[in-house]
């Protein structure tokens, strides 16, 4: 443990029997560029208050499960400029969740790749991300309500297609958006007008349907769409 500082990758599955390293391993991540750090569930309090600690100001990759919005801020406000690469699992908070987004845009400038789970409180922070991280590639943005439609899709997928930086070419929506056929329609066609096509990609989005799927496949046939994915089929 006293050579964690030279550690560059680091991937671990924790189980609720492991014994946890002492805190000040933590501390001592200062050359760690990928973090990759997954519990069973069971273990969601000790998660937390552990990485809690963490320090990896060099961080460029971090993949992380089941931690608190609180724990994942702190663990990206510590890093220094190269976290690129955030897969993140984390139970939604709404009064975490707008300086989650905050605390990723102002120390991420180099952000290609993001998971988001939001709601529509949190636009405003959404289109600060999107504004500030130019880089951006891929992002995956999942409504938070289950059991319940979230009624702003059309406003979300304004804000993509109006805020989003030119390098992003993949979107994937996850849960329980409500698009319209208009939306959609709207979305593809103010789309059209940048340079680079769009992989699309759905989850579990209940609101699409066969005639969502049409229009889909006339942008693709366009050229406006590279690809899409119904993630349920695939």
């Amino acid at each position: 443990m006293k050579h964690s500082n030279n550690i560059i990758h680091f991937k671990v599955t924790l189980d609720y029997e492991i014994d946890f390293p002492p805190i000040e391993f933590y501390q001592k991540f200062i050359n760690l560029k990928t973090l990759s750090l997954y519990n069973n569930g069971r273990i969601r309090n000790c998660f937390d208050s552990r990485f809690l600690f963490l320090n990896c100001p060099k961080l460029e990759i971090l993949q992380i499960g089941r931690v608190s919005q609180f724990v994942l801020s702190n663990i990206i406000s510590k890093t220094e400029g190269s976290l690129w690469y955030i897969r993140a699992g984390y139970t939604y908070d709404e009064n975490q969740s707008k300086e989650l987004i905050r605390t990723i845009y102002q120390y991420c400038p180099d952000l290609c790749n993001i998971y988001l789970v939001i709601d529509d409180q949190d636009f405003e922070e959404l289109q600060q991300l999107l504004m500030k991280c130019k880089n951006l590639f891929e992002i995956i943005l999942q409504s938070h309500k289950r059991g319940k439609l979230m009624s702003n899709g059309s406003i979300l997928l304004d804000l993509l297609v109006r805020y989003a930086p030119i390098n992003l070419e993949e979107i994937e929506l996850v849960s329980n958006w409500e698009i319209t056929v208009n939306d959609l329609e709207k979305f593809l066609k103010n789309w059209a007008h940048r340079e680079n096509p769009l992989e699309f990609r759905i989850r579990h989005v209940p609101s699409i349907t066969d005639e969502h799927l049409k229009i889909l496949d006339t942008y693709k046939e366009k050229g406006i769409i590279k690809l899409f994915k119904n993630m349920e089929k695939s």
